[in-house]
């Protein structure tokens, strides 16, 4: 099932893959209904089934070849969806902390002041700036995951991140 074939919106399909993202095709194509001329329209009751979801504008964030640590700041904006119900009642997610957590080498902050490995992010139907550096001391290549986690929210897939430490 191709997305033009029922004009599911993407941004219903984020952060969905293998079986978990056929499954979401098939229950959103059987939410659309056909308008008076014919054409396929995303049905009301399925806008507000549509699942908590967490997304990040970016899939890799490489610092280079660097010598002088910590580096500069780069962002990751975190963007939560559909976490309260469309008519306003009791939200979906009750608990909109999203944990976060650095491999080794790298450090994250919401304000640029407060760096950690690890950290809870409040992204509640909003748009969130994380911060992310390098402070690997070593003279290597490093490489790993910012991972994200919260038992109520499909969460997106982890960020890479990787640099290298050179004298």
């Amino acid at each position: 099932m191709a997305f033009s074939d029922n004009n599911i919106p993407q941004s219903a399909l984020r952060g969905y893959t293998g079986a978990a993202l056929a499954a979401r095709m098939k229950f959103l194509s059987e939410h659309y209904s056909r308008t008076a001329k014919g054409k396929k329209q995303f049905a009301d009751d399925a806008n507000a089934a549509l699942a908590p979801s967490i997304t990040a504008n970016a899939a890799h964030v490489d610092f280079g070849y660097t010598v002088n640590v910590p580096t500069e700041a780069k962002e990751i904006k975190l963007t939560g969806e559909n976490q309260t119900l469309t008519n306003g009642e009791e939200p979906e997610v009750k608990n909109p902390q999203v944990g976060v957590s650095a491999p080794e080498g790298f450090e994250v902050s919401v304000n640029g002041t407060d760096w950690e490995n690890t950290m809870a992010l409040d992204v509640n139907n909003n748009e969130r700036t994380l911060l992310v550096r390098f402070i690997g001391t070593e003279s290597r290549v490093y490489k790993g995951n910012i991972t994200f986690e919260n038992a109520e929210v499909e969460i997106i897939k982890p960020v890479f991140v990787s640099a290298k430490k050179t004298e």
